[in-house]
């Protein structure tokens, strides 16, 4: 495990326990410039007022715009990618894609930057382990809100693995981003820094600032897609995938175990929507035994997450899971018998 450890500078909104290069460092000063209302009203109704706020948020920041005028430095390519990854099914899918494409992994890992989920570093360092690739950690510490409230933090990931690509001959950066993700169709609830719009934007800023580093596009179609590759990679029972505390995480899942039936993974509550959307995958595509009880639980858990992601109640059962599952890989007929109508 390698681990950059330095002083940041005072200024910053986001102190980069490492010592920040010149991108992350403009990255930085641009999540500051964000000010403290990040989602606007009208992202939330308007596509239009959305791509405004990303030519905002991209171009209207004064030391943003100095740190691309020209390339920073230079990386010599070694065939090595770094992924950004926390350990979870869509960092993981991307890393199982880049090594499909030949590459060597570099796996980076920003410890601080999610502390609402301490198991984060433990599912990175055990898949590190299974794939046999090298595991790279920084400490990042948020000193302003939670991570969530902040409309850049993958693109600030972005910014320090391409400070870092160079000292590691790593040609290519890669995420979990999922491509269908719009900013169009993104309940905003979810994190505005999940939107493909804003990877995209973010990976020519990058491009243009170090010489020979690309950054993939377009790695991860979906939820489904995601699942399915980990799973099929046997890697899902060492992947984080739990929204749960760590207090309540493992009562939870016997609570579940008894009252509903079938075997959860260890490390699974049951009862957020992630244990569930994975459940039902699993048991949708015959990779998991199927139990009506847990099916019909699962639903539900979702029918309240939609209502969170979108804002509004989803206007059928077809409706809502079409949020969560891809339908041309998944078949969702199943769920409307079962009492999980």
């Amino acid at each position: 495990m390698l681990t950059a450890t330095g002083t940041p500078g005072s200024s910053m909104s986001i102190d980069l326990r490492y010592t920040a290069g010149p991108i992350a460092r403009a990255w930085a000063a641009l999540y500051g410039a964000v000010g403290t209302d990040p989602l606007p009203r009208s992202l939330a109704t308007a596509p239009d007022g959305s791509q405004a706020y990303l030519g905002t948020l991209y171009r209207g920041s004064p030391p943003a715009v100095a740190a691309w005028s020209r390339p920073h430095s230079a990386v010599r390519d070694n065939g090595t990618t770094i992924v950004l990854f926390t350990g979870g099914k869509d960092s993981t899918a991307a890393a199982l894609r880049a090594r499909a494409a030949g590459r060597q992994l570099l796996l980076l890992h920003a410890r601080g930057m999610n502390p609402a989920y301490p198991g984060e570093l433990a599912s990175a360092t055990a898949v590190a382990g299974a794939l046999r690739a090298r595991l790279a950690v920084v400490d990042v510490r948020i000193t302003r809100g939670a991570y969530i409230t902040n409309p850049i933090k993958n693109q600030m990931l972005l910014a320090i693995a391409a400070d870092l690509a160079p000292r590691y001959g790593a040609g290519e950066l890669a995420t979990g981003i999922h491509w269908a993700d719009t900013v169009a169709d993104l309940g905003f609830r979810s994190g505005f820094s999940d939107a493909i719009e804003m990877h995209e934007a973010a990976a020519d800023c990058i491009e243009g600032a170090v010489d020979g580093l690309r950054v993939a596009r377009r790695l991860i179609e979906n939820d489904s897609d995601a699942l399915l590759t980990v799973a099929d990679a046997g890697l899902l029972p060492l992947v984080g995938s739990c929204m749960a505390t760590v207090r309540f995480r493992a009562s939870l899942h016997a609570r579940n175990q008894a009252k509903f039936g079938g075997a959860l993974m260890p490390g699974r509550c049951g009862s957020c929507y992630k244990c569930a959307l994975e459940w039902l995958h699993l048991a949708l595509t015959e990779r998991a035994p199927w139990q009506d009880a847990l099916a019909a639980h699962s639903v539900a858990v979702l029918r309240r997450g939609a209502e969170l992601i979108t804002g509004r109640r989803p206007d059928s059962l077809a409706d809502m899971l079409r949020l969560f599952f891809d339908t041309s890989r998944v078949s969702i007929e199943r769920l409307s018998g079962a009492g999980a109508s």
